[in-house]
């Protein structure tokens, strides 16, 4: 028998279809931030999505930015400089989206920055958000947030 771990970490590789939600459905406070690289890891991707979801993650995400993203409107991008905290040097220029909650692919407060495609960012992106107490996400981890907080479920076909 298959455990639900690596049901949820199978259909991170799978492309998923709109599935109807109930309003209805509470939300589970999960108390860590997560991060994980969404798309384009490789050496010829010319960007990089990663993807940031949990209660605190856009204020913890603050020391990284240059301006404030509490003005910024949802599901839009913007130009915004990414610094290394403890450098206080520029890493790169990301777009950068907010989605809020309950209104992301998890239902929690979500942001995607999109990085230029190079290793070398990528790299110090994660040391930064690693050292400002985000976690690595596990294989699965934003499939299993979005059903634990009912959008979706497990009947996706």
């Amino acid at each position: 028998m298959l455990s639900l771990q690596f049901f949820f970490a199978c259909l991170w590789f799978y492309p998923q279809k709109s599935v109807a939600v109930d309003n209805n459905i509470s939300i589970k406070e999960h108390s860590d931030d997560i991060f994980a690289v969404a798309s384009g890891y490789s050496q010829q991707a010319p960007i990089v999505i990663i993807r940031l979801s949990g209660p605190s993650c856009q204020s913890r995400l603050k020391p990284c930015l240059s301006k404030s993203i509490d003005t910024l409107k949802p599901s839009y991008l913007k130009l915004i400089d990414f610094i290394d905290p403890i450098a206080k040097t520029v890493i790169d220029t990301p777009m950068i989206a907010i989605f809020k909650a309950p209104h992301s692919y998890t239902g929690e407060d979500t942001v995607e920055l999109h990085f230029h495609g190079s290793s070398y960012i990528i790299q110090r992106a994660n040391k930064c958000l690693l050292s400002i107490g985000f976690r690595s996400a596990q294989a699965g981890e934003f499939t299993q947030r979005a059903y634990e907080n009912g959008k979706i479920d497990l009947i996706i076909g």
